[in-house]
């Protein structure tokens, strides 16, 4: 678990991430094992957060992409970006999902 934290990351590899969102949005996501590690400043509407850059790349998206339109990632761009690209891999997926029952029923 230790490897997993931001505090055993070398610093220059990490990246401060800015969420703007409700008070309780961002009170949940405080709550995450990894976000409530990687919180350095909060105030009612936005949290910054320091987070490896690896992790960024991988597996941050799928735990901010539940709260769906609730967050905004002010941010740094790359974390936009990623969650941009695995959002629009899932509605490919759907589409091809339901492109399939179309054909189904015809």
């Amino acid at each position: 678990m230790s490897n997993l934290l931001p505090n055993s990351l070398n610093s220059k590899n990490l990246v401060e991430v800015r969420i703007q969102g409700h008070e309780q949005v961002l009170n949940e996501l405080c709550q995450h094992w990894l976000f409530g590690h990687a919180l350095i400043g909060r105030d009612a509407r936005e949290a910054l957060f320091r987070l490896g850059l690896p992790s960024l790349q991988s597996y941050v998206p799928f735990f901010l992409l539940p709260y769906g339109k609730s967050l905004v990632i002010l941010e740094p761009d790359i974390l936009i970006e990623k969650m941009a690209e695995v959002s629009a891999g899932i509605a490919t997926h759907y589409e091809t999902m339901k492109l399939d029952i179309n054909q189904r029923k015809e």
